[in-house]
């Protein structure tokens, strides 16, 4: 039934991670640990408020096994016990409790563009923090984070650095990711210098709404 069957027993939360035979579905499996039922929650959350945010998800998902970065480490899980995790969970409310709720009116294709154009172009890694819970960057010095590669804040315990662990090695893989799936869609050489204006619109736009309609 399961196959890839592969311990992971030096995280701080011990895992299993598996695959499922009949299905394809790699899954991980730990016990006492809340954080990933809040993670999902959180994602699921996100793509009841907007389903742009689930054809996104699967693009990027696309285009990392696509590019079959085998040694990217998965990151180490995490608990959550001790801190408060709170959702807004009535969401026909929402328009009142954010100020900027449904302004952003971009097609999947645009958002995906500019999530390529910004991870590229214009996120400063030596400098700044990936973070999604405010619009002003969130530099690096305020949480004393200097590891040689990107920080990513833990959206449910903000002291937590998830690429804490990532090597040099893995990064660049991650970058060429990225480089990848900017030449694909800008239709550009291959330098990443270029600035990119004529990305293929109409070809990405349905190419994501048949990703989409496939899961």
């Amino acid at each position: 039934m399961f196959e890839n069957v592969i311990p992971i027993l030096t995280a701080r939360i011990p895992i299993i991670k598996a695959k499922h035979s009949q299905s394809g579905t790699e899954i991980d499996i730990s016990l006492n640990n809340i954080l990933p039922l809040e993670n999902t929650r959180l994602l699921k959350t996100y793509s009841d408020i907007d389903p742009r945010v689930r054809e996104l998800g699967v693009m990027v998902k696309y285009f990392a096994k696509l590019r079959d970065p085998k040694s990217i480490e998965s990151p180490i899980t995490q608990t959550c016990v001790g801190w408060n995790v709170y959702f807004y969970n009535d969401l026909t409310k929402l328009n009142k409790i954010w100020n900027n709720y449904g302004l952003n009116k971009l097609s999947s294709g645009d958002l995906w563009i500019e999530f390529l154009r910004y991870y590229t172009e214009r996120f400063d890694y030596n400098k700044n923090i990936v973070t999604i819970r405010q619009f002003k960057p969130l530099l690096r010095t305020e949480n004393g984070w200097f590891h040689p590669t990107i920080a990513i804040e833990d959206p449910l315990m903000f002291t937590h650095n998830l690429a804490a662990k990532l090597s040099v090695k893995n990064w660049t893989e991650i970058l060429r990711v990225f480089i990848f799936a900017r030449q694909r869609f800008y239709l550009q050489p291959e330098s990443i210098d270029f600035n990119i204006s004529k990305p293929n619109m109409k070809a990405l736009q349905v190419g994501l709404t048949l990703v989409a309609q496939a899961i």
